[in-house]
Formats: C-alpha cells, sequence, structure tokens
C-alpha cells in the first residue's frame, strides 16, 4: 500500500479518464500551441504513461519476488528435515505451498490497483480494468515463483536476495522503456 500511494504521488492523473470512452486528450495537450509543440505535448504524455506502468510492474514484480525469498528461507530448515525424513517430497510440497499462497498472490495485486488505476486515471472500462488486473495478478504469480526458485537454490537468504536483482535486470533493461530492442538486435532474443 505505501508503494501504491507513492506511486499515486509521483504519477498523478497521467492517464486519461476515460469515463465516456470517447479518448479525450483535451486536458493532456494545448490546440492552441503549434502543431510540432502538441505532438511534443502527446509525446510526454505517453512517457508518463508508460513510466506509471513500468514502475508499478517493477514494484509488483520486486515486492513479491522478494516476499517469497524470505518466507521460503524460513521454512526451509523445515522442509528439508521433513524431506529426509520421507513424510514427503518436493512435489506435494510445492503444490501445497503454491495452493496456500495464490489467494493471497491473486488478493494483494487488488489492494494496489484499486489505488493506483483510479488515481493515475487510467480509461475506465470494465475490460481495461479486468485487463490491468490479470497482467497484474499474473506478474505477481511470476515473481512469486521466481523468488521460490531462487530461495530454493541457495543456502541462506543474503545470497538468494544478492542473486535476485541479476536474474532481474536483464528483464528491465530489455523491456524495451530503456532501450529499443531495434537498436541492440545482437541481444534482442533476451
Amino acid at each position: 500500500m505505501i508503494f501504491s500511494l507513492i506511486i499515486c504521488a509521483i504519477f498523478y492523473n497521467v492517464g486519461i479518464n476515460n469515463e465516456k470512452g470517447l479518448g479525450q486528450v483535451d486536458d493532456k495537450i494545448d490546440s492552441s500551441q503549434p502543431i510540432i509543440r502538441q505532438k511534443q505535448q502527446l509525446f510526454y504524455s505517453g512517457m508518463e504513461l508508460f513510466g506509471a506502468f513500468f514502475f508499478a510492474a517493477v514494484n509488483y514484480f520486486m515486492g513479491n519476488l522478494f516476499n517469497a525469498i524470505l518466507v521460503f528461507q524460513a521454512e526451509r530448515p523445515v522442509f528439508l528435515r521433513e524431506q529426509a525424513n520421507k513424510m514427503y517430497s518436493v512435489l506435494p510440497y510445492f503444490m501445497a505451498k503454491t495452493m496456500m499462497d495464490t489467494p493471497m498472490l491473486l488478493f494483494t495485486p487488488v489492494l494496489g490497483f484499486v489505488v493506483t488505476y483510479f488515481a493515475n486515471g487510467y480509461e475506465r472500462t470494465g475490460e481495461q480494468m479486468l485487463k490491468f488486473y490479470l497482467v497484474v495478478s499474473l506478474q505477481t504469480q511470476a515473481a512469486a515463483s521466481m523468488g521460490y526458485f531462487l530461495s530454493s537454490i541457495f543456502e541462506n537468504e543474503q545470497t538468494a536476495a544478492g542473486v535476485a536483482p541479476l536474474c532481474v535486470f536483464p528483464m528491465l533493461l530489455f523491456g524495451g522503456l530503456f532501450a529499443n530492442n531495434d537498436s541492440v538486435p545482437w541481444l534482442s532474443w533476451i
């Protein structure tokens, strides 16, 4: 919730509050300016919108990634002891862990979604809201999965938390906001 409020403070009303579904951008562009200035204003508005999406996406991903790393590391000694005693194998533990975490991973994005979506002035149609929530909820699932994976590889949480940014930074770099994939064709496969 704190990061959602920070996102709201930084990116308040960057979108187009589209209650009528008309896509009006009159409040973002001054029609009395020359056409080149209008295009610049439209470009800046678009970049603000993409920046808000990017910042929110990174926030949701990193929060859930590090939460999964820290939670699993606390349970690791118990899991290893019970697996050594042949109480259960990896698959039942993983399935039970995933099933128990799924409701929380589906509910947590709702809190951030409700705060940021309306404050940032994104398009307010049911379809767009559902798409936004679906992307955010899938992103939290992917982040938790990556967190469990990194946490299961390393012995302690400091190592897992230290390696996590090394796995995330290539995704951030080649996500398209920092560098155009066409400008680095030999790395665009990443």
